[in-house]
């Protein structure tokens, strides 16, 4: 009896030290799939990940292999939001690929079954190129090249305009040499974003042609000359040149330019009155 006392005590104290643990905190994401076989990526109200972790969960849902340079990906990724957030589809993906932004890193497809981490600033090299008409169906999170063609803008003005709206690393809007085109490298969600103000800002570069009748006493020669001297200088950059030509054997001038120069050659005539 006596031995056996310290064997039941033991055996007590062990069992109040196993019910005494702590419960084993939750991962800060949770991947798992629903009854359609899609993966759900519930997060936590705030977390921490380390990004290599971050790209093994993302390797085993997508079942792809995903190439980097570990040297290159040194860091935690953190979040926070409503509790049990649930990612999916896309929305996966976006958020792998904004975690790798914090790191001037992007993710490109690279063959069937494969993703590769870059440096942003490497991207034009290595994105793929898609054709306009497929980039309302690319994915947001994608990192991909355009090639824009303005109908009506001057592309070194439109460039001015688009590059400073680019993403700061890797981003680039290029002329391309001998044609009147765009190359655009970013993230889809921005190339979005960047043709669709380009679509408007080459939509108010549009010509148009009207005419003007000249005011009695003027020669429309000299209404022309005056029109060059008052309105060609401060013309902005990238618009299309204006044409001005005499209609034959009438007081009219027929100008091409776009609508807002109209209005400046319609307060011109005016004030020649």
């Amino acid at each position: 009896m006596t031995r056996l006392l310290p064997a039941l005590l033991v055996v007590a104290i062990s069992a109040v030290l196993v019910g005494a643990q702590p419960e084993q905190p939750k991962p800060p994401i949770e991947a798992t799939q629903n009854e359609s076989g899609e993966w759900v990526w519930t997060l936590a109200s705030e977390g921490e990940v380390p990004v290599t972790d971050l790209l093994s969960m993302y390797a085993s849902c997508r079942e792809s292999l995903v190439v980097y340079d570990p040297r290159k990906i040194v860091g935690i990724t953190s979040f926070t939001g409503p509790e049990s957030t649930e990612l999916t589809g896309d929305a996966i993906d976006m958020f792998v690929a904004n975690s790798l932004g914090d790191f001037r890193l992007c993710l490109t497809r690279s063959g069937e079954g494969q993703f590769r981490i870059i440096p942003a600033a490497e991207a034009v090299t290595n994105a793929p190129v898609v054709e306009i008409v497929n980039l309302e169906s690319t994915p947001d999170w994608q990192w991909i090249t355009v090639v824009m063609k303005p109908e009506n803008a001057e592309v070194n003005a439109l460039r001015g305009a688009l590059q400073n709206l680019t993403t700061r690393q890797g981003g680039v809007v290029n002329p391309v040499a001998g044609s009147n085109a765009l190359l655009v490298c970013d993230r889809a969600d921005r190339v979005k974003d960047l043709y669709a103000l380009a679509l408007k800002l080459d939509e108010e570069n549009k010509a148009e042609i009207r005419k003007y009748e000249v005011p009695a006493g003027i020669e429309p020669a000299n209404a022309i000359k005056a029109l060059k001297e008052l309105l060609d200088a401060p013309r902005r950059p990238g618009m299309n040149v204006p044409t001005y030509t005499q209609a034959i054997g009438e007081d009219i001038v027929i100008v091409r330019a776009t609508p807002k120069f109209h209005e400046d050659v319609a307060a011109a005539f005016a004030a020649m009155k």
